[in-house]
């Protein structure tokens, strides 16, 4: 178990050494939080202190004991090469333990839960979705999401805890799992660029529209939510507030890179979750907590080909795609 004495403000991160997680780990600790990473493997995280364990079958009573949270930030869960009980099990599951184990906790608690806008489904063309929208997920992801929402609000209106969901689209940051679509695009021109010839890239839905968010910008939404006393109780959307290509946010990755590439269009496989049109109304972010997106799109996309590819990702120019249908 890690040292958990400092003084301050604790602040408990489950998922602290993933993607997001590391992220806001190194957020908090420079707004003054010290800050306790939970995760399942002890590898280096920025400006934290690390618990190592699994959260699928660790006591999490014995964890909010033992760190005395002020806050935490539920960074957990899964989505990519899961089964369906397995991502119900690490969304909803964990987090109906996580309240329950915070109703119990002496000290009433900040809880920032992550979700996701999947939990909106795909909406009309044109229309911004806000936060009072009907949800109706279409995928397993995000109706385990929608629970995990519903479970942190309940408790929150039980007086159990003082409860705000974060409702994320797509993020976009350095270190993007490599299932995801940036994390595919970037290691396959990583590796183009290591073995020295054109990258090609097979993609399926480039015709989809999506809000997305930068990874800094999600972390200074999660820091505003746990000191504004307003958004307690809310679901909140972050995101660019935009409708974005996904085959234009490709298409900028490869720019980035400044490397040949080639982008084939493949039918999606069957049973993929298909949001083809969604934009995030965020003026509840700007009117609670004073937030709106910072880092433009392009400087995003930069910082995630940098960490793909450190020894060519400062000095890459533009390179137009090619393009096969």
């Amino acid at each position: 178990m890690a040292d958990m004495t400092a003084p301050g403000p604790c602040a408990l991160v489950l998922g602290g050494t993933g993607y997001l997680g590391h992220r806001l780990c190194a957020e908090l600790t420079a707004a003054g939080w010290s800050v306790v990473a939970v995760g399942r493997r002890s590898v280096p995280v920025t400006a934290a202190r690390l618990l190592v364990t699994d959260l699928a079958s660790a006591n999490i009573s014995d964890v909010l004991a033992e760190a005395q949270p002020s806050l935490v930030v539920n960074a957990a869960g899964g989505v990519w090469q899961l089964s369906d009980e397995e991502v119900i099990d690490s969304n909803a599951v964990l987090v109906d333990r996580l309240v329950a184990a915070l109703a119990k906790h002496p000290r009433r608690t900040r809880l920032i839960q992550l979700g996701s806008a999947k939990e909106y489904g795909s909406g009309p063309a044109g229309m911004a979705v806000a936060e009072d929208a009907v949800a109706r997920p279409g995928s397993v992801y995000g109706r385990s999401k929608l629970a995990a929402t519903r479970a942190v609000l309940a408790a929150t209106r039980r007086g159990e805890v003082d409860g705000v969901v974060l409702r994320l689209p797509t993020t976009i940051g350095p270190g993007s799992p490599q299932v995801s679509l940036l994390g595919m695009v970037s290691s396959a021109l990583a590796a183009a660029v290591r073995e020295n010839r054109p990258a090609v890239l097979r993609l399926f839905r480039l015709t989809a529209h999506q809000d997305f968010l930068a990874v800094d910008d999600l972390a200074r939404g999660v820091l505003a939510a746990a000191q504004t006393r307003q958004a307690v109780g809310r679901i909140i959307n972050l995101g660019y507030g935009e409708a974005i290509s996904v085959r234009s946010l490709v298409e900028t990755l490869v720019a980035v890179s400044g490397w040949p590439t080639e982008i084939l269009d493949d039918a999606p496989p069957s049973g993929t979750d298909r949001m083809e049109w969604q934009r995030l109304d965020i003026s509840t972010a700007a009117e609670l907590l004073g937030w709106t997106p910072r880092q433009q799109l392009r400087d995003a996309l930069t910082e995630v080909w940098a960490a793909a590819n450190p020894q060519r990702g400062a000095d890459s120019a533009d390179c137009r795609p090619t393009h096969s249908e």
